[in-house]
């Protein structure tokens, strides 16, 4: 199987200063996803404010209705290049959004959402990507 083919893969946060509450990533539409693999880089986090991410859901595709998703919430215990990870399998409402919680000492952030089980495949990534296939060396 390849992997590319079968999932959709989009940043969905890019937080390059430090905050003091908390910041809601780019909405997902799941309609036709199983799941979706929320992936967090924490570059800088002060260890006696450790901050993380959760996850909320919601009917409207604006985020407005979003509620907190039942123990979604993982905290990152590295005070650099930590990485949190959260993953929604078969959500009962159709938006999904993470939320980095920030602080004063939580830098440059960043959130890739992995949509995967697409039912029409082959996906459409928003992004260059290059599937390689076998192992043969040679120029770049």
């Amino acid at each position: 199987m390849n992997l590319i083919k079968n999932v959709l893969v989009t940043n969905v946060l890019n937080l390059t200063s430090a905050g003091s509450t908390d910041t809601e990533a780019n909405v997902l539409d799941m309609k036709g996803y199983e799941g979706v693999l929320f992936i967090a880089n924490f570059a800088t986090n002060n260890t006696s404010t450790m901050k993380g991410l959760h996850v909320q859901a919601g009917s409207s595709s604006g985020g407005g209705d979003a509620v907190d998703i039942a123990d979604s919430e993982q905290t990152c215990t590295s005070t650099s290049g930590g990485v949190v990870l959260v993953d929604v399998y078969k959500p009962t409402l159709r938006y999904i959004e993470a939320v980095i919680e920030t602080s004063a000492s939580t830098l440059d952030n960043r959130v890739t959402a992995v949509q995967y089980g697409a039912r029409s495949v082959p996906t459409t990534q928003t992004y260059d990507d290059d599937l390689i296939i076998g192992t043969s060396t040679g120029t770049i």
